[in-house]
């Protein structure tokens, strides 16, 4: 049979699997990889997926120095070697965390060496008009037991109905024209707290469906780089294994 090609020559190409599960969990929720612009994905049962905004800024603010740290490239570079450092975080520091289109969630994959043993909960904020507010019914999958980022895990709040852009009056360290997201901890985090990378997750719930296939066709196309962050992946039932590859093209 016919197999689809890519339009412009690749450069090179990387791999990863994935076990899928029916209910939203970290492990689907993998990063675009940086200057890869292209996906190919296939699996063997019926599987779904959203494209979720990409995340580009994520500044520390550090309220003692009145100083921001940015760790974009920490949080988004697939390394498990570079992190967001949170050592020692108090209840006036904030992670900014800046997107492309509202969210209803972040995956934190937290480094296994340095996370946080304190009794803590995050207060987690989004931009509206003009101003900062709570999110609702949010829910901490890091927290293990009564300590915020102590494992990896989901943080999900409801759907944001009336997020908007940050205004230039409210640049965060300058930058404005983005969603935002913003968390501070209600007591002081551990000495070492370092989160390894951040994922979103997509404002909505309308999956697109990929029928079962078993000849590696499977899903392939493009997408813009400058908007999409995350693959959200699910299975449609059991727990299949989920393939992907990540393109990257000339030029």
């Amino acid at each position: 049979m016919a197999r689809a090609t890519f339009s412009t020559p690749v450069e090179d190409a990387y791999g990863q699997s994935v076990t899928l599960a029916t209910t939203l969990a970290i492990t689907g929720l993998i990063n675009v990889r940086q200057g890869y612009r292209g996906l190919h994905m296939w699996c063997y049962a019926d599987w779904k997926y959203l494209l979720t905004p990409k995340i580009h800024y994520v500044l520390f603010y550090n309220a003692t120095a009145e100083t921001f740290t940015n760790y974009t490239a920490q949080a988004l570079d697939n390394d498990a070697s570079t992190d967001v450092v949170l050592d020692g975080m108090i209840a006036t520091d904030y992670l900014y965390i800046l997107t492309t289109a509202p969210i209803s969630g972040l995956g934190i994959d937290m480094d296994a060496s340095a996370v946080n043993a304190v009794t803590a909960a995050l207060d987690m904020e989004y931009y509206k008009t003009a101003g900062w507010t709570n999110v609702s019914n949010d829910v901490d999958g890091t927290d293990s037991p009564g300590a915020t980022l102590s494992k990896d895990g989901t943080y999900v709040w409801d759907a944001l109905t009336d997020a908007t852009p940050i205004a230039k009056d409210d640049a965060v360290n300058g930058i404005f024209g983005f969603y935002g997201i913003r968390f501070t901890p209600n007591a002081t985090l551990s000495a070492s707290t370092r989160i390894n990378g951040l994922m979103t997750i997509h404002n909505g719930t309308s999956y697109a469906l990929v029928p079962a296939n078993d000849d590696n066709d499977g899903e392939r196309f493009n997408y813009d780089d400058d908007k999409v962050g995350t693959i959200q992946v699910l299975a449609v039932s059991a727990t299949p294994v989920l393939a992907i590859n990540h393109i990257k093209y000339k030029g």
